[in-house]
């Protein structure tokens, strides 16, 4: 089984499924309902604490994080102590790959 269906299986179902053992598409058009919202302020949420670089909702939370904290470090000049004074790169942390500096990081 894939990760959706068991996704599907484990979460949505018992949700939706009415007492006959069919899917209540009114509690379904709550939940979309309810879904949409969430996808539409995530985007909103991470593009501002990324300085507009990320709205992915999809977006590992903890590469959004790094990238807000590299984002507020460079913005208010705080020394997080992965920035020298002689190397303009922040390293996000060693888990990334991906250097930001201020030239990504506006």
């Amino acid at each position: 089984m894939n990760e959706y269906q068991k996704m599907w299986n484990d979460f949505w179902l018992p949700m939706l499924k009415d007492s006959e053992g069919n899917i209540n598409m009114e509690q379904l058009a709550k939940e979309l309902y309810d879904y949409v919202h969430v996808l539409r302020n995530v985007r909103s949420v991470y593009a501002t604490i990324t300085g507009g670089e990320i709205s992915n909702p999809a977006t590992a939370p903890e590469f959004v994080i790094a990238y807000a904290d590299a984002y507020y470090a460079l913005y208010y000049g705080i020394d997080l102590g992965v920035v020298s004074s002689e190397q303009e790169d922040v390293v996000v942390d060693s888990f990334f790959t991906n250097t930001y500096n201020s030239r990504t990081l506006h």
